[in-house]
């Protein structure tokens, strides 16, 4: 599926359990596709500055059907997204207090 990209791409994350990519931009959004339509369906503001990586993460609450984290090496917050049942995207929580950016990485879990 071709998906129109506007804006610097970052980073790029398939969301597992849903039929949507997050991807992480340079204007500091990030921008959830469908997959199957190449529509964007969420434009996802909250950091200072680029994104410079998505990480899908495990969905242990069963309220959300998707969940995912994103953040930037020259952003030090770091913010965690969910999509409920209504096909509402949504901040869960903003992880603040970090020196420098930072980064996220999965075990093959799914652990963060």
């Amino acid at each position: 599926r071709e998906m129109e990209l506007s804006g610097g791409l970052s980073a790029i994350a398939l969301l597992p359990g849903s039929r949507h990519v997050a991807v992480g931009c340079e204007d500091g959004t990030v921008r959830v596709y469908d997959v199957r339509t190449g529509e964007c369906s969420a434009e996802l503001t909250g950091h200072a500055g680029s994104v410079d990586y998505v990480v899908a993460l495990p969905t242990a609450e069963h309220r959300f059907r998707s969940c995912f984290a994103s953040g930037g090496w020259r952003n030090p917050d770091l913010c965690v997204w969910g999509v409920g049942e209504d096909g509402a995207w949504r901040c869960l929580a903003v992880l603040k207090g970090h020196t420098a950016g930072a980064c996220l990485t999965t075990s093959a879990g799914g652990a963060v």
